[in-house]
């Protein structure tokens, strides 16, 4: 990793070797904190080894650096070989361990092989005090995407998105949308909680945090920002259709569509006629917290837009069906064809192949 700037800290550009057949790998730094040794190192090195083979991955150190600190190993592993790593649980204090890639689901699920290369590995930056995870492509970057999270907070699952959007050769930035709360993440599935989380935003805040990312975004080179978002973050995005710099829009079952989620920011049906960029949403007809008549008077409004917009309909779908393959709700069928579509959205106005 190499810092370009006093305020963003950009992934570092490598990758796995060009010799290392096959194109599913998971990568993995290892960042050695302290002054260590080859002895140190080889135990570092095991002790990942070992709390990877209790995870279920099959991996293999393939690269590493002998001298000084802030050594790198990069690993490999097929990420659709397993459920739910978790590496966190190396005991070894000295050793810090981050993740490029999807653990939990299998690339070719969302990036078509046509476009789909090695997962990148994701950074953290900071912009204007927003927490950023960002996943930057090799070589020069034409389009970005900003990630926006669902109710849970920026958790795995959106670094997982951040990170095929990346393979796909955009420029990715997630901004942690509960950045200013003691709680951002929540993990134990207390939906109470989360939703004390979502009511504490606000239109500046969003604003400001959204506003940031795509300033990342176009400061990293891209010419053209999307934005994408899940259940909460999906209704943030509609919002920026109609609001922020965007070149294209995709919204997954986003609520608030007849009242409004955050003061300031109107309901759907009162955004739609002024969407300025192409808008894209996904929703399930099983899904009771978005009722399919919402949607329909969504569609409705949506004919007063200048510029196309589209809404999809799964008849058996619930909420959250498409991004957490582990999650009950997940439907593979009607994901997959969101995704195809999201892809193929994308490339039509972000104009990237």
């Amino acid at each position: 990793m190499r810092r370009t700037t006093g305020e963003a800290l950009h992934p570092y550009r490598g990758g796995v070797p060009a010799s290392v057949p096959g194109r599913d790998y998971l990568l993995l730094t290892i960042l050695l904190v302290q002054p260590a040794g080859p002895r140190q190192t080889g135990t570092a090195a095991n002790a990942v080894n070992e709390a990877a083979e209790q995870a279920g991955l099959n991996l293999r150190l393939i690269q590493g650096f002998d001298r000084g600190v802030g050594r790198r190993r990069t690993v490999t592993d097929n990420p659709c070989a397993s459920a739910r790593p978790r590496l966190c649980s190396d005991p070894y204090r000295a050793v810090k361990v981050s993740f490029g890639g999807c653990p939990g689901a299998c690339l070719d699920r969302r990036v078509p092989s046509s476009i789909a290369g090695l997962p990148r590995p994701l950074a953290t930056a900071t912009l204007r005090g927003v927490p950023l995870t960002v996943c930057l492509p090799r070589g020069s970057v034409r389009a970005g995407v900003v990630v926006l999270h669902e109710i849970w907070g920026a958790t795995s699952r959106i670094g997982c998105v951040t990170s095929q959007l990346c393979a796909a050769g955009y420029a990715a930035a997630a901004p942690q949308l509960y950045h200013r709360q003691l709680d951002q993440v929540i993990t134990d599935g207390n939906i109470r909680r989360a939703q004390q989380l979502l009511h504490t935003l606000n239109k500046a805040e969003v604003e400001h945090d959204v506003i940031s990312a795509i300033d990342y975004l176009t400061r990293a080179g891209a010419e053209k920002i999307g934005i994408l978002g899940f259940s909460m973050g999906a209704t943030i995005a509609l919002w920026a259709a109609a609001n922020a710099p965007v070149a294209a829009a995709v919204s997954f079952y986003g609520g608030g569509i007849r009242s409004a989620r955050w003061p300031g920011i109107a309901p759907g049906i009162e955004l739609a006629a002024g969407i300025c960029a192409p808008w894209i949403g996904f929703y399930g007809d099983q899904d009771k917290s978005v009722p399919v008549e919402h949607v329909e008077q969504l569609r409705t409004a949506l004919t007063a837009a200048s510029v196309p917009t589209e809404i999809v309909r799964y008849p058996h779908a619930s909420h959250a069906f498409a991004l957490d393959p582990s999650e009950r709700r997940y439907a593979p069928s009607d994901a997959q064809d969101a995704w195809q579509r999201t892809w193929t959205f994308l490339a039509e106005h972000l104009h990237t192949s």
